[in-house]
């Protein structure tokens, strides 16, 4: 299953999730049709909010940047997704596209206009809204994994949850990002996750049949690893008994003697 198949015919998918009917023609008559070259940017973490972007094909990484400029992927977004909503006016996050993209542009104002008069984009909105909350909360989970292996399979495991990516019938995963795309978004660098990648292959967990082109071979027991390792239950030893020392204690102190502790 190559790239162009996983996307093809998902483009038209976009407006009939937002809108129904007539208003799918006014959508597109004002919005602003785009096409991306993969590592371009869409919009920049600061900048001045003044588009919603729709993801119409292709895959989006979005990211934020701190004061030392190491970058942090918070999310990818596919097709039919929705990027860059405003926090007082401006982008908190950068976004540039992993793959070739085609990616509607459309007014803040405009669609917020379109928003307050159709109920049906308010239930996408709010949709949305709560599956970005998942995803942030997913991503929580997975860096609070120590082990790098067991973050790499949860990224997997939610990799597969998504359609676009994964064949379910031949069990193989299609990986749009690079390894340091991965990387940043588990928290690592890529030569950490590259020998993540070939634990869980020597595993028999997963073999990669190209750097993007993952089947895999034991699902079950990838989806057992995303849970972390299990805690076992330290077994305390018990405390050493003070008899002896307070035996010697007591003994020293009636004959005068110094109250050192040691063993009688």
């Amino acid at each position: 299953m190559d790239q162009a198949s996983i996307f093809e015919g998902l483009g038209e998918r976009l407006s009939e999730n937002l809108l129904a009917g007539d208003q799918q023609d006014g959508l597109r008559s004002h919005a602003t049709l785009l096409d991306y070259r993969r590592g371009q940017t869409v919009y920049s973490q600061g900048e001045e909010m003044r588009y919603v972007h729709l993801v119409n094909s292709g895959v989006v990484r979005v990211f934020r940047s701190g004061v030392s400029s190491k970058r942090q992927i918070v999310s990818f977004r596919g097709p039919g997704d929705l990027c860059g909503p405003p926090e007082t006016g401006s982008y908190v996050n950068s976004a540039e596209s992993v793959s070739t993209a085609r990616i509607y542009r459309l007014s803040w104002q405009l669609f917020h206009q379109i928003m307050l008069t159709t109920p049906h984009l308010q239930q996408m909105l709010l949709r949305k809204v709560v599956a970005d909350f998942h995803q942030a909360q997913s991503l929580i989970m997975i860096l609070g994994q120590v082990n790098i292996v067991h973050r790499v399979a949860a990224f997997l495991v939610n990799m597969m949850a998504n359609a676009h990516f994964f064949d379910s019938q031949g069990s193989t995963l299609y990986l749009p990002m690079n390894r340091f795309d991965v990387a940043d978004y588990l928290g690592t660098c890529a030569e950490t996750t590259a020998r993540a990648f070939t634990k869980l292959e020597s595993m028999g967990i997963i073999r990669r049949v190209t750097p993007r082109r993952i089947e895999i071979i034991d699902a079950g027991r990838l989806r057992l690893m995303q849970r972390g390792p299990r805690r076992v239950d330290r077994k305390v030893e018990p405390r050493a008994s003070l008899e002896p020392y307070v035996g010697t204690l007591t003994q020293k102190s009636a004959l005068g003697g110094g109250a050192r502790l040691r063993p009688s």
